[in-house]
This record gives C-alpha cells, structure tokens and sequence, in this order.
C-alpha cells in the first residue's frame, strides 16, 4: 500500500493562516502541517510548524528536503497505524 503524497499550498506571507514566517501548508485527516522560513536571512532554515503533536519536528537547509523528509515521516505514522501485527 502507498501512502497519497502530501498536498502542499503556498507560499503564504508572513501574517497569513495564523503563521509569523513565510510558509506553506498541507491540510491532512490527522491534522494541518506546515513548513515555515525567514525568507528576509541570508540563509533561511525550513522546519515544521503546525505539526500534529505525534509526529518529530523536522528542519533542513532547503524546501524540497523539509518537504520530503515530513513526507517520510508521515508515511511511516500512516503505516504503523494500518499495519495487522
């Protein structure tokens, strides 16, 4: 079984969706997700915000990574809760 790719919407400004950073967001049946920035810095960090309590806080140098390590993370949750022991 395969888990639905996450459905990301954005970027968002800063002030937007309750969010003091740049970002963007995927609504989820477990939740809302999403990945914010300082787009102002240099060098702007990308980690989770929003995330559902049960799942790890996630941050990297570049959006695609965030994205896809929050994708990795979600999949192996989803999989462990359909899982027969």
């Amino acid at each position: 079984m395969k888990v639905k790719p996450l459905d990301w919407h954005g970027p968002y400004k800063p002030g937007q969706n309750d969010i003091l950073y740049d970002h963007v967001i995927a609504e989820t049946p477990l939740g809302r997700i999403s990945i914010s920035w300082k787009s102002w810095k240099d060098y702007p960090s990308y980690c989770s915000h929003d995330y559902p309590e049960f799942m790890p806080f996630v941050s990297g140098q570049s959006l695609e990574e965030v994205k896809n390590l929050i994708q990795q993370d979600f999949n192996e949750i989803i999989m462990s809760m359909i899982e027969d022991d």
